[in-house]
């Protein structure tokens, strides 16, 4: 933008905010306020005065609206100067930028985030003494209570509960809980929770007591907590799980952004994305995406939804991914064929292998997408999908049973990070995701 139109701009506003003042210092003025005629010029200096007050405002009305033009004018033509400088100098001056300013991205609309730099990004894992892992999603207050009949009397009461256990939930927690206990990984939990109930002060407190996590917590004014209640049936078998979802629906990328920048100003990181498809996350995930370092690996665990609910969440879903806003891709395989129905995928019900193949033949996914969370007794196995190629990866206890433990399939998403951190430079990026993909699944049958 010019100089002369930054200048006309600027008049144009401070004319209009004086004008508005003044209006007000009329209407408003005290009696014992001298006019405006008879204003002495130290008053205008004086900021316990009517007329101080309005100097001071302008002054500072100028100084915001200077501070943004002056963005405009300065920060593009910086970028480009940096970016027609040598890779040997750019580099380290763009590491510099990003180190002392981590919200650059957010004002420069800078992204230099390119899928066939996945290798990149997982190689740089191992080279970082600490790793920094942020997880965003929901937390849900969660109440198991139980054993149940699923199918009572209409008008029935029963008094047969043996217990009812109230605790911290969501994916996003049990991941961190996870990290922790398994491998001792600290990790930063990005989440909303409400201010109405009571419920939301259980979870303030209960997620600042944890000593293994930095809860990020945005709070929502007028918004109850998502809560998750689960019955354990008399057979100790599946059961519905009914979630209110309150506050959790309500998280956004501009509440947590510029802490997450931050976060990862080191340039290197994971940042897991759990139950996205329940939070308002999936709107603006490419502009988000993009303002973050281009070295950080994004994982994406979309988590269950309601199969009649979920149909437009998928396809944006699909849309996002297509974008290059994840490198990893974790669903299980309920999961998976809801997601290619609800993007035009004919898939048989019964056959895990059609369906794979037509996950594997789609344009939907990204370079890296594991299924797992098998039902049936044996191996456990998990189903790796690079560039479109299917490789089929199982664990050593071939009498493990899938447990129904809550938040049991996080014991395998925290085992695959642990994983990507470990030094495997040596190995091609099929035999590394090969490797983390088995060992995640042996320390997923010994957890659940």
């Amino acid at each position: 933008m010019p100089s002369g139109r930054v200048i006309t701009h600027l008049r144009q506003h401070l004319t209009t905010c004086a004008s508005v003042v003044l209006v007000c210092h009329a209407v408003l003025k005290p009696p014992w306020e001298p006019s405006l005629n008879s204003l002495n010029p130290v008053d205008l200096l004086d900021p316990t005065t009517a007329s101080g007050v309005v100097v001071y405002g302008l002054v500072a009305i100028a100084i915001a609206a200077l501070g943004r033009w002056g963005r405009r004018l300065w920060v593009q033509p910086l970028r480009r100067l940096i970016l027609s400088l040598p890779y040997v100098l750019r580099r380290p001056l763009m590491r510099l930028a990003y180190l002392l300013v981590p919200s650059w991205r957010s004002f420069s609309s800078a992204t230099e985030r390119q899928a066939h730099n996945l290798q990149d990004r997982i190689n740089a894992l191992s080279k970082r003494k600490r790793v920094p892992v942020c997880a965003v999603g929901g937390t849900y207050l969660d109440i198991l209570f139980g054993p149940v009949d699923l199918h009572p009397p209409w008008d029935a009461e029963r008094s047969t509960l043996q217990h009812v256990d109230i605790s911290v939930g969501g994916s996003c927690y049990h991941l961190c809980k996870h990290l922790w206990d398994g491998f001792q990984i600290r990790t930063r939990l990005f989440t909303a929770i409400g201010q109405q109930d009571w419920a939301s002060g259980i979870l303030e407190s209960e997620l600042r007591r944890l000593h293994h996590v930095r809860p990020e917590m945005t709070m929502v004014p007028g918004a109850r907590a998502g809560t998750s209640v689960h019955a354990q049936s008399v057979d100790l078998g599946s059961s519905p799980t009914y979630t209110y979802l309150g506050s959790v629906e309500q998280l956004r990328w501009g509440d947590v952004l510029v802490k997450m920048q931050k976060a990862f100003r080191g340039h290197v990181g994971i940042l897991y994305l759990g139950g996205v498809l329940r939070t308002d996350l999936i709107g603006d995930m490419p502009d988000a995406i993009r303002q973050l370092s281009p070295g950080v690996l994004v994982v994406i665990d979309p988590g269950r939804t309601d199969p009649e609910l979920g149909t437009e969440k998928y396809t944006q879903l699909a849309r996002l991914l297509r974008l290059g806003c994840g490198d990893i891709l974790i669903m299980s395989p309920t999961e998976m064929r809801l997601f290619l129905k609800a993007n035009g995928l004919d898939v048989p019900e019964a056959d895990d292998g059609a369906m794979l193949a037509a996950a594997a033949d789609s344009e939907l996914l990204p370079r890296v997408t594991i299924i797992r969370g098998q039902k049936a007794s044996g191996y456990p196995k998990a189903a790796l999908i690079l560039d479109g190629r299917i490789s089929l990866q199982q664990g050593d206890d071939s009498h493990w049973t899938p447990g129904a433990k809550i938040g049991g399939l996080q014991a395998f998403n925290a085992a695959l990070i642990r994983e990507l951190m470990r030094e495997r430079s040596r190995l091609t990026l099929e035999d590394r995701l090969s490797a983390a993909t088995r060992n995640a699944l042996i320390y997923w049958s010994s957890q659940d």
